[in-house]
């Protein structure tokens, strides 16, 4: 009776994960594709801002493509943008770039503390193939307070790239582009 019952499962676990593999996820009429573009002195903050934007962008309503293109900061235009959105069909192109970042923590005798000073420069330029734009998104501050857990460079990165996604107009959920349904 034992082996019965463990064929059967068997069998409706084997049957269960080869239909599994046949279906695709989900598409949209709003599905856009996304490529993060990464340039080229990739740090830890660079990295960090990558990571963050991957998990924005998500199926089912944005399809990332994997591509290994590298450019310099100096070299990002519309044109050059333009040329890899339309090489790879991509709809939606982003870059992250680290303008400046530097962060040190030291103790200061007069006061007998740690202080903690920052100074960031972060910037996201995001390429739009259907409006042929190209819009940089940055956000900066630089600060000087006691050293805490708030403000080791895990959570000022947190804080900055939070400013930086509230003003990137693209979303979890794309609104801006109109279904096919409702425009017919």
């Amino acid at each position: 009776m034992k082996k019965l019952i463990l064929c059967i499962l068997y069998l409706f676990l084997w049957t269960g994960s080869a239909l599994a593999q046949e279906s695709s996820p989900p598409m949209f009429d709003s599905m856009r594709t996304v490529i993060l573009v990464q340039t080229s002195p990739q740090g830890d903050v660079s990295r960090y801002m990558t990571l963050r934007l991957k998990e924005l962008f998500r199926l089912p309503y944005y399809e990332q493509l994997d591509t290994n293109v590298t450019l310099p900061p100096e070299n990002i235009s519309t044109t050059s943008l333009r040329q890899l959105a339309q090489k790879y069909n991509a709809d939606l192109l982003l870059v992250p770039i680290v303008k400046h970042w530097s962060w040190q923590q030291y103790y200061m005798f007069a006061q007998d503390e740690m202080i903690a000073d920052y100074n960031y420069h972060l910037a996201i330029y995001a390429y739009d193939l259907q409006k042929d734009t190209l819009t940089i998104y940055s956000t900066r501050n630089i600060s000087r307070e006691d050293a805490s857990v708030l403000n080791q460079p895990p959570a000022i990165l947190r804080n900055a790239m939070d400013l930086l996604l509230k003003e990137l107009p693209y979303k979890r959920i794309p609104t801006d582009i109109k279904h096919a349904a409702a425009t017919s």
